[in-house]
């Protein structure tokens, strides 16, 4: 088990890694079409919860808000302890894989949530606030100079990315 993951190449990492998000953050974005389509062409599910919806809203507010620190600070711890311990590139690149895959697990759940919300009660400031963490997760692409800069690489470590 220890030799397969020493013999990863630091492109291949990345290249899972963005797979990975893209994958996430395109499921998102179908899951907030499929839900646009679904309360426009039905309706909302249950529109007595309408009634509800000060209080649904500041409660997935709070939802969003701590989704979002909690997930960043996971990232960051990752990262935080992939620059401090140093290592080879493959484990610093993995432990920023693990970090970025909990952040966008984090802003995840309350994507899904706004779209459930949104379809049992039709108020889109659900949808608006699961289009904003779907932004966020957007934000988070592992590109290369953001990879670069948050595991604090040099010219050289960066070639073998790209190689």
């Amino acid at each position: 088990m220890r030799e397969a993951q020493n013999s990863a190449r630091p492109k291949d990492i990345w290249k899972g890694a963005k797979v990975l998000a893209i994958a996430i953050v395109a499921g998102a974005a179908i899951f907030i079409l499929v839900a646009l389509v679904i309360n426009q062409v039905y309706g909302p599910f249950k529109p007595e919860w309408k009634e509800y919806r000060t209080w649904l809203g500041i409660v997935f507010f709070l939802l969003c808000g701590g989704a979002l620190i909690i997930g960043k600070k996971r990232m960051l711890q990752k990262t935080n302890r992939a620059v401090s311990e140093g290592g080879s590139l493959v484990s610093r690149l993995q432990l920023y894989v693990q970090g970025l895959t909990k952040y966008l697990a984090a802003c995840e759940l309350p994507v899904a949530l706004g779209c459930i919300l949104f379809l049992l009660t039709g108020e889109f400031v659900f949808m608006a606030f699961s289009a904003v963490m779907t932004g966020n997760m957007l934000a988070q692409l592992p590109l290369k100079r953001r990879i670069a800069e948050m595991l604090q690489l040099n010219e050289g470590e960066l070639m073998e990315i790209e190689k």
